[in-house]
């Protein structure tokens, strides 16, 4: 699957890996909605294919808590935002990876739904820290060094 992608479970999972999951039609939020249970301990798997850049990924769950989501790419970092949202980074040059969401919990299952995941186009303000703000030269000059760092 290519991003941006959306997962409601109404449709074929034979792209997806269900691991102690199964797909289920109960009353969920409001209304009777197709759905998935990540039963205790298991998972939900997709791949995909990202070319470089910022994404975020939502989903709906009863115990999002529960839940973390992983990339099979150790050059895809994933950070929690929240218990339902997740930000993305996708190196230079694309990734094609896995991505699950795992129930962490041994006993307890959590329901998952409307997966969406989308290119981020929030822009990002960076922040520039210098470890030393004054520096010495001698008057005919000199070689300086500073260390700094950029985060978004």
């Amino acid at each position: 699957m290519t991003i941006p992608w959306t997962e409601d479970f109404s449709g074929d999972l034979s792209l997806y890996t269900l691991s102690n999951s199964t797909k289920r039609d109960e009353s969920y939020a409001k209304g009777s909605v197709p759905e998935l249970m990540v039963k205790g301990s298991g998972s939900f798997s997709a791949k995909v294919k990202a070319d470089a850049g910022n994404y975020v990924l939502t989903f709906k769950s009863n115990h999002a808590d529960y839940l973390t989501v992983l990339s099979s790419d150790k050059n895809v970092t994933v950070t929690k935002e929240s218990d339902t949202e997740y930000l993305l980074t996708v190196p230079e040059g694309g990734s094609t990876f896995s991505l699950t969401i795992k129930n962490t919990h041994e006993k307890d299952n959590a329901r998952i739904d409307d997966i969406s995941l989308e290119e981020d186009t929030a822009v990002k303000v960076p922040v520039i820290t210098v470890d030393k703000t004054t520096v010495s030269a001698k008057p005919e000059g000199d070689k300086l060094t500073l260390k700094y760092s950029i985060k978004y």
